[in-house]
């Protein structure tokens, strides 16, 4: 029993760099995919910006930071998509940013704003 025990052991460590590798190229891949989105974020074309906001809300809590650094763009429309993406996520560290966001001076940046906070409680 424990020859067995001793040949089955080292296979162990054997894949363990593999996993570890794969989930460093993840987390890799992941930032790049939040940079893209953020660019996309801050594009003049309103449909591309909107849909960039729902795919930054796809990746989560990852991407809050960047989102929370968006909602003091000078562009309201970067503002207003950057509130929709957090509003999306509900994560809480974002609400001292959105509540800075109720004294915006676009309506709907406010708006999004305030549904972010009632979601979140």
């Amino acid at each position: 029993m424990k020859q067995k025990l001793y040949l089955i052991f080292p296979f162990v460590f054997l894949f363990l760099p593999i996993v570890g590798c794969e989930t460093e190229d993840e987390t890799e891949s992941q930032q790049k995919e939040i940079r893209y989105y953020m660019e996309q974020l801050r594009d003049d074309d309103l449909f591309l910006s909107t849909e960039a906001a729902f795919e930054l809300a796809e990746i989560g809590d990852p991407a809050v930071p960047l989102l929370i650094e968006a909602l003091s763009d000078e562009d309201w429309q970067v503002r207003l998509n950057a509130a929709v993406a957090l509003r999306e996520i509900g994560d809480p560290t974002a609400v001292p940013a959105l509540i800075a966001a109720l004294s915006d001076e676009n309506w709907e940046v406010r708006a999004n704003a305030t549904i972010a906070l009632g979601k979140m409680d």
